[in-house]
């Protein structure tokens, strides 16, 4: 029987620790996208990434990779975010062909780094990753995805995800949407998280924890 894939919603503040649970998350998947804007450049070769700039290149290292593999994608500034998310759905479907077609039982996993730009919450910002968010199960694409501003970030995917980890907040209304699903009686637990403390919500269960020191 087919497991399916997990969205992951991390939210907070920056340097509040969620490219650190990001990481510890993606360590373990056999398949990585991290989509990985330049300014930002949080996934490196160093890290055990190939890093590529453009469409060709990431079909070219995807089929240069094998079965396993983890590519960090780093789109032109230039180019409207959604856009560049929208595309890169099709690629993934596209590379996830066999397991549509039961002929492989391995999931890949997207990251994207600062959602709010690529799926902001306004009409019709991101129709294939809209679609990715409530039927990427039916591919085997799992989603990671970090933002500090979890109000901005399209209800599409906040709607969907099967675990988020709260770190500090970065805004009032960013607090009010995290407690309209782990409840209001945790407001004082959110609010008072220090850098790299999480609050993490799944099955219905909140439960506390802290990345692990950086090596």
């Amino acid at each position: 029987m087919r497991i399916d894939p997990d969205h992951i919603g991390i939210w907070g503040r920056t340097k509040s620790g969620k490219t650190t649970r990001a990481r510890a998350i993606l360590s373990s998947r056999p398949r990585v996208i991290a989509v990985d804007p330049a300014y930002t450049a949080q996934f490196t070769e160093r890290d055990g990434y190939v890093c590529v700039e453009d469409e060709l290149s990431l079909v070219r290292a995807i089929r240069a990779s094998g079965s396993s593999y983890r590519i960090a994608y780093r789109p032109d500034k230039d180019l409207d975010p959604p856009h560049v998310l929208d595309s890169l759905v099709k690629i993934l479907e596209c590379v996830q062909l066999p397991y549509i077609e039961g002929r492989d039982d391995t999931h890949l996993t997207l990251y994207i780094d600062e959602l709010v730009e690529f799926f902001p919450n306004r009409q019709n910002a991101c129709p294939g990753f809209s679609r990715l968010c409530s039927q990427g199960r039916h591919a085997g694409i799992g989603i990671v995805a970090s933002s500090q501003r979890m109000a901005k970030v399209h209800t599409d995917f906040r709607g969907n995800t099967t675990q988020d980890y709260f770190f500090s907040p970065r805004a009032a209304v960013d607090v009010d949407e995290a407690i309209k699903l782990i409840g209001r009686e945790h407001r004082g637990k959110l609010c008072t998280l220090r850098p790299h403390e999480y609050l993490h919500w799944k099955d219905g269960q909140l439960t506390t924890g802290h990345n692990p020191p950086l090596k």
